[in-house]
């Protein structure tokens, strides 16, 4: 099943992207401050299998998690779908958002974050 992993602090913004994904078949997972030491696998409730867990970067202790979308089990057409919908709703654009690979799928949220805002700071300049 499709799953989004969804930080956004407006209610109204979170209801909007549910009412989008139930019309889609997906599940959204709300993501808390709390979860930013958790791997992705974890969330998603997966058995990463053979993939290892390798002890990773912990989130420091004021570190405020920032607004963030992360896709699970979408084809393209499924994305570019969800984010057109997202669009026409007039929601604000998410500025950090990933699929979730292989290779990231062992990585907890704090740091496919730091990845994330290392790629959108590198495409700003």
């Amino acid at each position: 099943m499709k799953k989004i992993l969804a930080r956004v602090r407006d209610a109204q913004q979170l209801d909007s992207i549910r009412k989008i994904a139930a019309g889609m078949d997906c599940a959204v997972v709300p993501l808390q401050a709390s979860d930013a030491d958790r791997c992705l696998c974890e969330i998603l409730e997966i058995d990463a299998g053979i993939l290892k867990r390798t002890p990773g970067r912990h989130a420091p202790v004021l570190w405020n998690m920032p607004d963030l979308l992360v896709f699970f089990a979408f084809e393209n057409a499924a994305l570019d779908a969800f984010l057109a919908e997202y669009r026409a709703a007039g929601l604000p654009p998410a500025a950090l958002k990933a699929m979730v690979t292989p290779y990231n799928l062992t990585w907890s949220v704090y740091e496919l974050t730091e990845e994330l805002q290392r790629e959108h700071e590198s495409f700003a300049r």
